[in-house]
């Protein structure tokens, strides 16, 4: 076919399938006034469904570009679930490790040792035996210098340390001798009112840091107990 006739649309209304066939090889602007004789004919909606909509549609979606993917097709991640349950597992077994793993504290002394054996008896003495020595330095020579203080010290170690006397503290300074106390100042525990100034002569006796009296020097006193007196600190005599 070369040309299209205006005729021809009419012609071919009964036999649309070798219509289309016939219209194959025909240019673009015949068919264009083809199918302008078909919309008077038949009118215009029929004739689009029919032929001018099909050629539109196919060119506006070219079969080379490829469909627009969906959302739905493409894949999320797995939603994790139970999730405020497992950091709760995680933070307690990293609680449990860290409680595993802590060292655990070292008891406690019974007794806390105050001072090293430093000094030339080799005394130690626990907290509690330093606040009983404290009421008994306060008693016996609260107006007594520093000196004075270390000297009264002094005795009460010698005593300690003297095969005549006991070992310990408690009951050196509790000693009764022919019915009489050694130390009268045991009455006055109980009232005592020790001070940081007793404290640090005590400590200064403990770590070896005075020699005011021999080994023998077990008295003291406002006046001489012997003739052997060792020295004379404050108000007090010390003697052998």
């Amino acid at each position: 076919m070369g040309l299209c006739s205006l005729n021809q649309p009419v012609q071919l209304l009964h036999n649309w399938p070798e219509a289309g066939s016939a219209m194959a090889g025909v240019s673009v602007v015949c068919q264009e006034d083809w199918l302008d004789a078909l919309e008077e004919y038949y009118g215009k909606d029929e004739t689009e469904e029919v032929g001018r909509g099909d050629r539109f549609s196919s060119a506006r979606i070219p079969e080379s570009e490829p469909a627009p993917e969906r959302m739905a097709d493409t894949e999320l991640p797995p939603k994790r679930e139970n999730s405020g349950a497992a950091e709760e597992t995680d933070s307690a077994e990293t609680a449990s490790a860290a409680e595993e793993t802590s060292p655990e504290p070292e008891p406690e002394a019974e007794a806390e040792v105050a001072a090293a054996p430093s000094n030339r008896w080799g005394i130690q003495l626990s907290k509690e035996e330093i606040d009983l020595l404290a009421c008994i330095v306060w008693v016996e020579s609260r107006g007594e210098p520093d000196d004075g203080q270390k000297a009264v010290v002094e005795v009460v170690f010698n005593r300690m340390a003297h095969g005549a006397f006991p070992g310990t503290l408690y009951e050196v300074v509790s000693q009764r001798a022919g019915g009489y106390l050694q130390f009268t100042s045991w009455n006055y525990v109980g009232s005592a009112a020790p001070t940081e100034k007793e404290y640090r002569n005590i400590q200064a006796v403990l770590n070896g840091q005075t020699a005011f009296t021999n080994n023998n020097t077990i008295y003291f006193s406002t006046s001489p107990q012997t003739r052997n007196i060792t020295c004379v600190i404050g108000g007090h005599y010390f003697c052998e």
